[in-house]
């Protein structure tokens, strides 16, 4: 069975705790991660997560996240901070 492709958005607490548990399923493959703050941009996915880098980099680019082949998004958001209209 092939890998279910998955891209993330979300790197806060909770967002880093599911990209962890992503990585480490060998029947999810990572194709893509967006994130909002611009320090994170450019990081491998894996450093992020606190292991080997895995090749795929975090981008704020919207229109490229879209674009990825990628059969489901985990989104996880935060709303601390943010209004809630922001976050839906």
């Amino acid at each position: 069975m092939r890998p279910l492709r998955v891209a993330q958005f979300g790197t806060g607490h909770t967002g880093l705790v599911m990209l962890r548990q992503l990585l480490q399923r060998s029947d999810i493959r990572l194709v893509g991660q967006l994130v909002h703050s611009a320090d994170k941009v450019g990081i491998d996915s894996g450093v992020s997560a606190g292991s080997d880098p895995i090749g795929v980099t975090a981008t704020d680019d919207f229109e490229a996240f879209c674009a990825l082949d990628a059969g489901c998004v985990a989104y996880v958001p935060t709303d601390f901070g943010r209004p809630v209209d922001e976050v839906i």
